[in-house]
């Protein structure tokens, strides 16, 4: 009966699916046929021809091969087999127990990688609606549609006839993508409906009138007015400084006496005063002698003498 139901729809047009493409009641057809064997314990040559017919029916987008997603990570991050600080394994051991940690947790694809395997997915999950409890024994929801798509999936597979003629692919689903695929679908379909009729919040801002075009890059950097300023570094002195030898000491270190000479005294009408304070400031030690006198002496030239140290 599907394969003349699928015939009776071509004079109806064509059904478009969920991701916009042609063919998706040719993929229905086929998924709802391959569900209505997850009971079967075998495959007849009726059953398989009947297969091969519906897969025929299918428009070359869906007779493709599908490109699966690259899953290979060289090291892992996070998760049970993140990469430890100290790495002390054989190479390839890790890998090894990521493909036989086990059925629900083995590796797998996404089911919406393919069209015909999403439809099965969601055929499986209409009669599989909740959780069952048969003889004390719990059996979740997704446990049971995973049964039931690996079971359909060992038919398939033990097909040699069905292998050879055509190009099903049912990969491997495990329990974990299995419940993300669902929740984000149910997320889609929720948030479609909530948006639908609402306006965006926040629009683009079209302008009414052309915008005048961008300015064009300069070549080269615009020159500045003005004289261009002229930079007179010292002269460099490198390695032109004197050596000096152990204990001798620098030139600035020298000691400066100032003496005034006894002669050449000038007698001021001035009255006498107790001190006389030299008026030159001492750096770094000046020793002054003031010539003992009646009256004030007036201040004379002094004469320096520069003492160096042996």
């Amino acid at each position: 009966m599907a394969p003349n139901v699928g015939l009776d729809r071509d004079g109806q047009g064509v059904v478009i699916g969920p991701d916009g493409i042609a063919g998706w009641d040719k993929v229905q057809d086929l998924a709802a046929y391959l569900v209505g064997l997850r009971e079967s314990p075998y495959l007849t040559d009726l059953q398989v021809t009947e297969a091969i017919q519906l897969w025929t029916a299918l428009l070359d987008v869906d007779k493709q091969r599908i490109n699966y997603q690259p899953r290979h990570q060289p090291q892992l991050t996070h998760g049970r087999f993140k990469a430890p600080k100290r790495s002390g394994v054989t190479p390839g051991v890790e890998s090894v127990k990521r493909c036989l940690i086990g059925h629900p947790e083995g590796p797998a694809q996404w089911p919406s990688t393919s069209r015909l395997v999403e439809a099965i997915c969601t055929k499986l999950c209409v009669v599989h609606k909740s959780t069952s409890k048969k003889a004390g024994v719990r059996t979740h929801r997704w446990s049971k549609i995973l049964t039931d798509y690996h079971h359909i999936r060992d038919l398939v597979l033990g097909s040699r006839r069905l292998m050879d003629e055509t190009v099903i692919q049912l990969f491997e689903l495990n329990q974990k993508t299995l419940i993300q695929w669902f929740q984000r679908r149910q997320k889609d379909q929720e948030m479609s409906v909530l948006t639908q009729g609402l306006t965006p919040l926040d629009p683009i801002a079209v302008a009414d009138t052309q915008l005048p075009l961008p300015r064009g890059k300069l070549d080269e950097a615009p020159t500045t007015s003005g004289p261009k300023h002229q930079f007179v570094f010292p002269p460099n002195k490198e390695g032109q400084a004197p050596l000096l030898r152990p204990g001798r000491k620098s030139a600035s270190a020298t000691t400066t006496v100032c003496s005034f000479l006894p002669d050449a005294t000038t007698v001021c009408s001035f009255p006498p005063a107790p001190t006389t304070v030299c008026p030159i400031a001492p750096t770094p030690t000046t020793v002054c002698h003031i010539a003992p006198a009646p009256t004030m002496v007036c201040p004379v030239t002094p004469t320096f003498t520069t003492v160096r140290p042996i």
